[in-house]
């Protein structure tokens, strides 16, 4: 790893152009891998620890986790029926 961080910036020493090409992909990359890892431990889509809840996607039934939406997620009534 040492040799891939040494290379980049020997590279942006010897040509200043790569310097916003280095900052923009590496953003991109921190903000797709922030994004994956959020979709992975805060979405209920999936179940991750099985002893702690059986059901996790009950606890997501009147909350918000989605970036944006058009209805308000904390008071809204699914129509679907109960099963208990």
């Amino acid at each position: 790893m040492s040799g891939i961080v040494q290379s980049i910036i020997h590279h942006c020493k010897k040509t200043p152009a790569v310097i916003p090409i280095v900052i923009f992909s590496g953003g991109a990359a921190l903000m797709a891998g922030s994004y994956l890892m959020r979709l992975a431990l805060q979405t209920p889509d999936g179940v991750g620890i099985i002893n702690r809840q059986r059901e996790p996607h009950n606890r997501y039934q009147n909350k918000n986790y989605k970036f944006f939406t058009y209805f308000d997620a904390e008071n809204y009534e699914h129509p679907r029926p109960r099963y208990d």
